[in-house]
């Protein structure tokens, strides 16, 4: 390929050509139906983070993030299934380590339509619910549906963190 300059006419005389046969793009694959939304239960990930050797951040007195996520993820998994239309999976029920490997193959087992990682702050929590939020849209899951997970998530948050202050 050599690269020369060309003056305007000439490049675009050039340019109206139609492109050579070897540059088409190929045909588009044949892909299923798009997935309808409402239909069954949206499954649904939580993946507290840290866990066994990991005990995640260390409050003052000595609270371990890993403790508080669990909770946390458990609660959540409990207001999930009571309100219904939820297939809830946990990467982890007890104080174990997972590798991030091992929780992406736990999601792509069970076919989930949402992974959440749960490992933040309960102050951001309990505020900034934009990232849940936009995963929550990107994974299809109907705007009620979003609502609910959201509203469950600030107030297992505020509890959380009253038993903490305690």
């Amino acid at each position: 390929l050599k690269l020369s300059p060309a003056p305007q006419s000439e490049f675009a005389a050039a340019a109206a050509l139609p492109e050579p046969a070897d540059w088409a793009l190929p045909k588009p694959a044949d892909l299923p139906p798009a997935p309808v939304q409402g239909t069954g239960a949206v499954v649904v990930v939580l993946d507290p983070g840290h866990g066994g050797i990991d005990p995640g951040a260390i409050g003052v007195k000595k609270t371990r993030e890993k403790d508080v996520v669990l909770a946390f993820g458990q609660s959540l998994r409990d207001h999930l299934v009571k309100a219904g239309g939820y297939e809830v999976v946990m990467t982890r029920n007890s104080d174990e380590f997972l590798s991030l490997k091992q929780r992406v193959r736990i999601a792509r087992e069970h076919e989930a339509d949402l992974f959440i990682d749960i490992s933040k702050r309960l102050e951001q929590l309990t505020t900034e619910t934009g990232d849940l939020s936009r995963s929550l849209e990107e994974a299809g899951v109907e705007k009620v549906a979003q609502e609910q997970l959201l509203d469950a998530a600030r107030v297992i948050a505020e509890e959380c963190r009253g038993k903490l202050e305690a």
